[in-house]
């Protein structure tokens, strides 16, 4: 059967010591406990044992051992990465319905980027690669942010295509608030006018933002191809000042 591993990534710009560092669920810990050091841009693969590596033929060196490895549940569980002093420094609340559709096949999940708030599900997505996983390597559904100037939507990749190909399946918003804070809300129209979805509604927000959308409506349903308007408001709660912009988007599929 597939080993069961959790993947991390160093997104800093400075080595990274993991001693005392901790895996967790919502009954059992594993923590590290030799010395582990991560590069700059390099993952690591917490498992029970090295087996994980041969399964999935990535190189041994990528393998963290943990001993009280904790049991992931497939149809949901909250899993902790925790540093020394047990403060958490990720958190995931999974369940199945992440995998959107695939949970008989149950591929692995994985964060569309890691600038992405780990807590939301929209923020993670059923692995397209072939084997089902890509511990230790870019994940399958990767996609890049792009920066925004300061105020305006920046809306990446346009068009895509909600197919599950593993290519430009997902669109990432972004967004600078001309304030430290505010209360946002970001929604999807069509063309006639209809609001098909809301991505977010009266979520404080601090001044840089991300959020993803997949094509779908508020009930899950894929979209038809064609060109939506993606619509931010700001509302500034201490002058009462709401700001607006909107931004278009195409929705593609790939013809046969």
């Amino acid at each position: 059967s597939e080993p069961e591993w959790v993947e991390i990534l160093n997104t800093g710009t400075f080595r990274l010591n993991i001693y005392g560092w901790a895996l967790a669920d919502t009954r059992d810990t594993a923590r590290v406990d030799t010395l582990v050091f991560i590069d700059p841009g390099q993952y690591k693969v917490f498992a029970a044992d090295r087996t994980v590596a041969a399964f999935y033929g990535i190189e041994d060196s990528l393998i963290i051992p943990l001993k009280n490895w904790p049991v992931l549940n497939n149809n949901g569980d909250i899993v902790y990465l925790l540093d020394p002093l047990d403060r958490w420094v990720e958190q995931v609340p999974y369940t199945i319905d992440w995998l959107e559709g695939m949970e008989e096949e149950k591929p692995s999940l994985e964060r569309i980027n890691s600038a992405l708030e780990a807590r939301l599900s929209r923020s993670w997505g059923p692995s397209t690669a072939g084997e089902g996983a890509t511990p230790g390597r870019p994940n399958s559904i990767y996609s890049t942010l792009t920066a925004p100037t300061e105020g305006n939507l920046r809306i990446s990749p346009d068009p895509f295509s909600p197919d599950n190909d593993g290519f430009e399946d997902y669109c990432l918003i972004s967004f600078t608030l001309p304030v430290n804070s505010a209360r946002v809300r970001l929604r999807v129209y069509d063309l006639r006018g209809r609001r098909v979805r809301s991505i977010t509604e009266d979520r404080f927000s601090g001044q840089r933002q991300s959020m993803v959308w997949d094509g779908r409506d508020d009930h899950g349903r894929l979209l038809p191809m064609g060109i939506y308007i993606i619509y931010l408001q700001i509302i500034n709660d201490r002058n009462g000042v709401i700001t607006s912009y909107k931004k278009s988007i195409t929705l593609a599929r790939h013809l046969n």
